[in-house]
């Protein structure tokens, strides 16, 4: 069991990584725009431009996190028994 769990675990726990890094690249990329740049990133990712938008996609990201972290947790102490 060992040879296998934490390889997967590791691929896993890396595809959440990349997921999580992505998003928040996306969120700051915009935040840190200004003028015509964000004009153009808004249009390119459909963003109405709406502020409530990026407020919610923040506030997603964060749960992912937190949702994910809580998971690995729980198996590793499943696994730890």
């Amino acid at each position: 069991c060992d040879g296998t769990f934490f390889p997967t675990l590791l691929k896993e726990m890396s595809a959440i990584a990349f997921c999580f890094n992505s998003r928040a690249q996306k969120l700051l990329q915009l935040h840190l725009a200004t003028g015509f740049e964000k004009y153009l990133i808004l249009m390119k990712n459909r963003f109405q431009g709406k502020h409530v938008q990026l407020i919610e996609e923040g506030e997603d990201l964060v749960t992912y996190a937190t949702v994910n972290a809580i998971a690995i947790r729980k198996i590793l102490k499943k696994y730890d028994k």
